[in-house]
């Protein structure tokens, strides 16, 4: 485009050259004879003209081929940025649209997850709900039963009490005949006493000899029993009362001194209580120890029935008066009273005296006193042998005394270090494998238990060991009797406290 300018240009300017010559060509043929030399002169000034014109084209176009060139060298670089261009733009828009792509299907894989969670969270709340009622449903028809079972039970309590004011007035009008009676005889037996010594005082005087024989001694038996007593407290708190990590030379030592503590068992009633208490918790931790050895207790078979007898049996503190004092079991002192009964239940042997013994410490047992008391003298362990399906009836009010003890309070944490033994655990399994020969009240109770114990991280361990949990889920499945749904919802909760 820029050539064919050029040469236009050139073009013109000959013909405007040609043009502007003087004359037309027919003067110039006319005088061309006449005027040579000035046209001679013309012809050079005009090729000068036009070399000058030429020179001046070939430089315009020699400028205008640079500029040429130069446009098209800046053509072929805005070309080239240009496909730069383009291309940076091709990337940015694949790489934008990659990057697009990558986010959206990461936050739709972030959107579907937290669905599926947020799905999964609500089956699960769907289940609890529906676990929940059930347990409500349950728990609600277990609670009318048992509200049905009190009233009757009440009404029954009513009708025995008035029976039991019907017999303690004809208690009280036999005991008041018993006591003119008695008191008649007493008078009888105090005058003929009396009048008896007086003459054997007057016959037959004390001789000097005698009198300085009686004074060498100048301890009584009371406090030499006091000096005992203070000795026995000793040994209880430094060797016997350690449960756990029995002395052989302890239990050996027991064994030598029980049936002499025994024998003096008879007058320990005329005592004071400071003086009774370290003497019979010496019977109990050594019965205890003797229970945890198990080789020497054959050999005191007499000795222990004996002690049995001894703790059970009132005793007559004078006999003049014929005061009858109550038994070691029966005593007002709560500390005696526990440890009696818990040695009775270590000794004796005949079933209904162990009921007795059980209802004692059963009534002890509704305040925090007594299962202080109780819980401080390791009495889990005393009562712990009792808790097999063959002692059907002895086995429930062991179920009764750990169902007492599992609630709040202040010592149900004491309580729960107590069943947190390998042996009692032992006790527990033999209990559920049996659960066919074992009452539903007492695999209730002792399910409550066991439900606090499962939430102790700590007796996990004791759970495994005693395989324990595969027993409770194959129980949990096979109880389908209604009257079951309290003991099956206790054993899942079990379960789930233990998966937790």
């Amino acid at each position: 485009m820029m050539r064919n300018s050029v040469s236009e240009e050139e073009s013109c300017l000959s013909v405007s050259t040609y043009s502007s010559c003087p004359g037309s060509s027919e003067d110039a043929n006319a005088s061309n004879d006449d005027e040579q030399p000035s046209v001679r002169d013309n012809a050079a000034h005009v090729y000068s003209e036009l070399t000058t014109i030429r020179d001046k084209l070939q430089e315009e176009s020699q400028r205008l081929r640079e500029r040429e060139a130069k446009l098209a060298e800046r053509e072929k670089v805005v070309f080239e940025l240009e496909q730069l261009a383009q291309a940076a733009h091709q990337r940015l828009t694949q790489f934008a649209e990659e990057e697009l792509t990558r986010r959206w299907t990461q936050l739709e894989e972030r959107v579907q997850m937290e669905a599926q969670q947020l799905n999964e969270a609500l089956k699960e709340k769907c289940k609890e709900n529906k676990r929940l009622r059930n347990s409500f449903d349950t728990i609600k028809q277990v609670n009318d039963n048992l509200r049905q079972q009190l009233e009757t039970v009440q009404q029954r309590n009513q009708k025995l009490e008035e029976d039991i004011n019907s017999v303690q007035a004809r208690l009280v009008n036999l005991q008041r005949k018993q006591q003119l009676q008695s008191s008649k005889q007493m008078t009888i037996s105090i005058d003929s006493a009396v009048s008896q010594h007086i003459a054997k005082l007057t016959t037959s005087p004390i001789k000097p000899k005698e009198r300085r024989k009686i004074s060498k001694y100048p301890l009584g038996d009371g406090q030499y029993l006091e000096l005992l007593a203070v000795l026995l407290g000793w040994l209880c708190d430094d060797q016997l009362g350690k449960i756990g990590s029995p002395s052989h030379l302890a239990s050996c030592n027991c064994t030598k001194v029980l049936p002499t503590i025994t024998s003096l068992l008879p007058n320990l009633h005329s005592t004071s209580v400071h003086t009774q208490l370290p003497i019979i918790k010496f019977l109990y931790f050594s019965c205890l120890q003797l229970n945890s050895i198990g080789k020497q207790k054959s050999s005191l078979t007499t000795t222990l029935r004996r002690i049995g007898e001894e703790l059970q049996k009132p005793c007559t503190r004078s006999s003049a008066e014929q005061l009858e004092v109550k038994p070691f079991f029966q005593s007002s002192d709560l500390h005696i009273r526990l440890l009696s009964s818990l040695i009775v239940l270590q000794v004796v042997s005949q079933v209904d005296y162990l009921a007795i013994t059980f209802d004692i410490i059963k009534q002890d047992l509704k305040d925090n006193v007594g299962k202080e008391v109780f819980l401080l003298y390791h009495g889990v362990a005393a009562i712990l042998c009792f808790l097999k399906p063959a002692y059907k009836v002895l086995c429930e009010h062991v179920a009764d005394i750990f169902l007492l003890l599992s609630m709040e309070s202040v010592t149900l944490q004491l309580f729960l270090n107590e069943c947190s033994t390998d042996e009692w655990f032992t006790s527990c399994i033999g209990l559920f494998r049996d659960a066919s020969n074992v009452s539903v009240k007492v695999l209730e109770k002792m399910s409550i238990v066991l439900q606090r114990l499962s939430k102790i991280k700590s007796n996990k361990r004791r759970f495994e060991q005693s395989q324990l949990i595969p027993v409770i889920q194959k129980l949990s499945r096979t109880l389908t009797d209604p009257d079951t749904a309290f003991l099956t919802l206790n054993l899942r909760s079990v379960v789930l406290n233990l998966n937790n």
